[in-house]
């Protein structure tokens, strides 16, 4: 499970997928996170500048990007982690639509 959708999270995600998911049978990436689009930070000062950097540079939707890998090896939660609990491996995410749900990960 990969908790938040930046600049280290999704090439984590993207990483696993890749090189790893026929490695390990089962593996399922898991990324949760409140936003749908990827925000491009590093060019965020281009960004404001008028006419330098159009908003579909700086903001990319983060699903669409993950449709070249098998549906059953991933899962994009929309929301945030609240709890975590190291001793069960849970953790306990407000999801965007106000529910509540528990994950269970092996790896965090």
């Amino acid at each position: 499970m990969i908790l938040g959708a930046s600049v280290t999270g999704l090439p984590i995600a993207h990483y696993l997928l890749k090189h790893t998911a026929d490695k390990v049978e089962d593996l399922k990436v898991i990324v949760v996170a409140p936003n749908t689009d990827f925000y491009w930070p590093i060019a965020s000062v281009r960004g404001i500048l008028p006419d330098m950097l159009p908003d579909d540079k700086l903001f990319t939707p983060i699903a669409p990007s993950f449709a070249q890998y098998p549906a059953e090896r991933y899962e994009l939660v929309q929301g945030k982690a609240e709890h975590l609990d190291i001793s069960k491996n849970i953790v306990e995410v407000r999801e965007n639509d106000g529910s509540a749900r528990k994950i269970q990960y092996d790896d965090l």
